[in-house]
Order: C-alpha cells, then sequence, then structure tokens
C-alpha cells in the first residue's frame, strides 16, 4: 500500500518528492514541493488522497504538521526536519491521527456443500463429501451402502464441528413432479429439518438437505 500510496502522491502537480511512513501501518507522509509550487494547494490535495485511502490527517499545527523551508546558501538552517538531498523546495508533513492499518485480513470463506462421493478401496467403502473450501469429510458404509443415509449426515456434521448431530429421519416426497427429500436432524434436545430437491443421485440430495439444516440451526 506504501508503494501505491507514494505514487498517487507524486501524481499531484507541485510535488517533486514524496516519503510515506510505513512501520506495520501507515502513519504519515512527507512531501517534497517543486520550485515555485502552491504549498495550500498541495496540501489540499494529499489530505484528500489521504482521506480517500481511509486516514484522517491531523490538523495543522506547529509540532504535527509543517512546512519547512530550504534555506538559501548563505543562510543557517531553520528549525525542524531538513528536505531530503537534493530537495528542490520545501518539505510538507502530514502526520495521521490514530493508528491505521495497512489493510485489514481477508475474511475467511465461507464453505458450501461442493461433492458427495463413495469411494470403494481395499480398505473397505467410504463416503467422501467435499466443501467448497476442499475440506473432505469422510464416514464408512457397509458393504451393502445400507447406512448411506446416516453416513452422509455424519460426515455433513464433521463440517460444522457438530458430532453429536443424529439423523433422525429421511422422507421422499413428489411434489410438481419433483422429488423432495426431507430429513430431521437431532442434535441433543434441539431438532432441525431441511429440505432439498433430488437432482442427483441420493448421497447428493441427503447431504444437500442436511447441509440445509445444520446451516439454518
Amino acid at each position: 500500500m506504501a508503494d501505491a500510496l507514494r505514487n498517487e502522491l507524486l501524481a499531484v502537480p507541485g510535488i517533486a518528492g514524496a516519503e510515506v511512513e510505513d512501520a506495520g501501518g501507515v502513519a504519515g507522509v512527507r512531501v517534497q514541493l517543486a520550485v515555485g509550487a502552491d504549498a495550500d494547494a498541495v496540501g489540499v490535495a494529499v489530505r484528500r488522497i489521504l482521506i480517500a485511502h481511509g486516514m484522517r490527517p491531523s490538523t495543522a499545527t506547529d509540532e504535527e504538521s509543517s512546512v519547512v523551508a530550504a534555506p538559501p546558501d548563505d543562510e543557517p538552517p531553520v528549525a525542524g526536519p531538513p528536505p531530503p538531498p537534493g530537495a528542490p523546495g520545501s518539505v510538507v508533513s502530514f502526520p495521521l491521527v490514530g493508528e491505521h492499518v495497512a489493510q485489514e485480513p481477508a475474511p475467511e470463506p465461507v464453505a458450501t456443500l461442493e461433492s458427495v462421493a463413495v469411494e470403494e478401496t481395499r480398505q473397505g467403502v467410504s463416503v467422501l463429501v467435499r466443501t467448497s473450501t476442499g475440506a473432505v469429510a469422510t464416514r464408512p458404509l457397509d458393504p451393502m451402502g445400507s447406512d448411506l443415509d446416516e453416513s452422509v449426515a455424519a460426515a455433513v456434521a464433521e463440517h460444522f464441528a457438530s458430532p453429536e448431530a443424529e439423523l433422525l429421519g429421511v422422507v421422499e416426497s413428489e411434489i410438481a413432479a419433483h422429488t423432495v427429500v426431507t430429513v430431521l436432524i437431532g442434535r441433543g434436545e434441539e431438532r432441525l429439518s431441511g429440505a432439498a430437491v433430488q437432482r442427483g443421485g441420493r448421497a447428493f440430495v441427503t447431504a444437500r438437505a442436511v447441509w440445509a439444516a445444520l446451516e439454518r440451526g
């Protein structure tokens, strides 16, 4: 962010150089004025840029914000931070009020149900429930697959960190020429229901219905 802010400041007419104080978060900026530049106009432009970046420049005081004139060769330098070597004009400081974090961390992605698969290996048969974030939960199936609904529900419950969730019942119904699967989930004393329209295999529609129940709970 510091480099982008510096480049934006350098694009302001009347600014010949710019420094951004960055120690884990922008604390202030200093700009070098071009010879003959209007310090007031440059100051307005700089403050607009800082505000657009979510920063709040401090109000000008003798100690917080200053314009340091570049002295002639035959005069001693005035008090205050000197301009960097080769500065063509004055140096203006813009300290910021309060703490400014360079960028807040991006929020964690919200997981959604991605796929359900039945896998057969030498170790046996398992159901795998995968989310959009890549997380996978696995539960074993009996060789005949008669516990498919229960295994799918248990795998989905793992993604919600609800190992106590139990599939109490599954009902199929025909509504407007569509098969709807409704589940009832027990979680302690709590009862949750969810439903999904079947558009694929039984495992996936059951997972969607269980996901809907736990997501609302």
